[in-house]
């Protein structure tokens, strides 16, 4: 259940913000430079800093404005040490300003956690990475290799290529919220694992999740969420933010747009049926937000299904493009739908709900995981979603873990097979046991064909390509146990065993990558 954060005031907001800064200014600047205060602040916010340096003050800043924005500018550029000491003198001569304050403070934070970091900066200067000192270093080669291959999707799709992309990897929910501002308690019910603000992503480390998250798509969404900032100058709304975002999130794979995934397919069809999607005006501020992560993984599935069928039905080709571009002007998104396709966007949306409705996409037997676990510590409780098992399917689930404990895995498959029975569907816990149980019988091909179903179930178990990864290893079939495993590092890159099956795997005709998964085969070991 993919859930990403990024919030920004409502284009109201950040208008009646611009009108009082341009009244505060004008009775200490002379209109020029609150025009260029203005101007810069806006290409700030809108992450286009190369611009930006143009119009900031920057040695010459007399005025509070002037040196707020010579102030944020340096935070948006990752120089915390040069930022701070301009905020405090903004806010020594403007006390009032509340936004100021807590700018300050965000940068105070992001210095004294980025001095506790390790710094991996890439030989072109293009990526930036800060991280703990430890496991977390492993993310950082496949990181950048999917920001490279997403960067130059981008490009091709949207015309925008981001200058420089830091990002922060941090091991806890509880440092995720020191950095990004949104509270520990609205991240944990939404399940929200990134953020993009500042002019940075930052990014829940995989091995905070059970099971792990698709913590590489998430990097390639939140980059998608900085070149839809910097196109549209920051004025695309948040529905059509996440909409972009999600339609493109899979581009670095293989330059396609991936389908939307069962399970927010099951959601959007139960919601469709019942009546109960939500409203665009609910995405604001942030879908970070919302008040459960199945409200926002119902979001993300709403406006990835109407943004894509806006583009295949009504907008030609760079659609997207187009509609964003136009958006740069001031103009609002109502305005520029009107123009491409010519009808007002209530009535686009009530179409798109009406053909929703007489649609379904979701397998019958699809049961949705349960909501996204943070670990807190060393240990989470077993189990994604036993919900669905009745009391009979658990009592034989138990008898099985016992039977395969003390060496009985035929008759552990048995009891297996009982409670895949008496499951409301396809119950991840159950089919993960029972292929489990039959790779250790070497039965592959009984296992190969509960697996398969599996994969298009929950394309983001990461137990389920792990163990296609071991039926095609003892096949012989290289290639496809690659492509396994490396939907397993996608998904959960600490698993004990993906890195050595790996290291296995290269060995002997890609050697380079062979020695790195080796290395990480050891570096996972040493934790465990």
């Amino acid at each position: 259940m993919p859930s990403r954060g990024i919030m920004k005031p409502s284009y109201a907001d950040r208008r009646l913000r611009m009108f009082a800064v341009v009244l505060g200014l004008a009775a200490v600047c002379p209109p020029a430079a609150a025009a260029e205060v203005i101007a810069a602040e806006r290409l700030i916010d809108a992450y286009r800093l190369e611009e930006a340096a143009r119009q900031v003050p920057g040695e010459r800043a007399k005025t509070a404005a002037e040196l707020y924005v010579q102030g944020k500018f340096l935070f948006f550029s990752g120089d915390y040490a040069g930022a701070e000491p301009l905020l405090l003198q903004a806010i020594e001569r403007n006390r009032t300003e509340l936004d100021w304050k807590y700018l300050r403070e965000q940068v105070r934070i992001s210095a004294q956690m980025t001095a506790a970091m390790v710094e991996t900066q890439f030989p072109d200067g293009r990526m930036v990475f800060f991280h703990e000192d430890g496991p977390d270093s492993l993310l950082v080669s496949y990181a950048a290799e999917t920001l490279l291959a997403q960067g130059r999707a981008l490009k091709a799709l949207l015309g925008d290529e981001v200058p420089q992309i830091r990002v922060y990897i941090v091991p806890t929910v509880e440092k995720l919220s020191d950095l990004c501002g949104l509270p520990v308690e609205q991240i944990e019910a939404t399940g929200t694992v990134a953020v993009t603000r500042y002019n940075r992503i930052m990014l829940l480390s995989p091995r905070a999740v059970l099971n792990g998250y698709p913590w590489l798509d998430t990097l390639a969404h939140e980059l998608v969420h900085m070149s839809v900032s910097r196109v549209s100058m920051n004025e695309a709304p948040i529905w059509l933010h996440e909409g972009v975002a999600k339609i493109l999130e899979s581009r670095w794979r293989d330059g396609l747009s991936g389908n939307m995934p069962p399970e927010s397919a099951w959601l959007l069809d139960r919601a469709a049926r019942e009546g109960r999607l939500l409203p665009l005006r609910k995405f604001h501020p942030s879908v970070s937000w919302l008040p459960s992560q199945e409200d926002a993984a119902l979001a993300y599935a709403q406006v990835q299904s109407f943004l894509a069928w806006l583009e295949n039905r009504y907008l030609n080709n760079n659609g997207l493009r187009h509609l964003l571009e136009r958006l740069a002007g001031g103009r609002t998104v109502e305005a520029v739908l009107k123009e491409l396709t010519g009808y007002e966007m209530k009535k686009l949306y009530r179409w798109w709900q009406e053909q929703l409705r007489g649609t379904r996409q979701a397998p019958a037997e699809m049961v949705p995981l349960m909501k996204r676990r943070y670990l807190k510590g060393e240990s989470a409780p077993h189990g994604l979603a036993d919900a669905a098992l009745s009391d009979d399917a658990r009592r034989y689930l138990r008898i099985g873990d016992l039977l395969r404990l003390r060496g009985h895995t035929a008759a552990a498959v048995e009891e297996y097979s009982l409670a895949m029975q008496g499951a409301e569907g396809m119950v991840p816990d159950v089919f993960d046991r029972l292929t489990g149980a039959l790779l250790e019988l070497q039965r592959n091909d009984e296992a190969l064909s509960i697996l398969e179903k599996a994969q298009a179930y929950y394309p983001w178990h990461s137990p389920v390509f792990l163990h296609l990864a071991q039926v095609f290893i003892r096949r012989g079939d290289r290639t496809r146990a690659e492509a396994h495993l490396r939907q397993v590092i996608a998904l959960n890159p600490f698993h004990p065993d993906v890195h050595c099956l790996l290291a296995d795997v290269y060995r002997g005709h890609d050697e380079k990558r062979a020695a790195m998964e080796k290395e990480h085969c050891l570096l996972i070991g040493k934790k465990n």
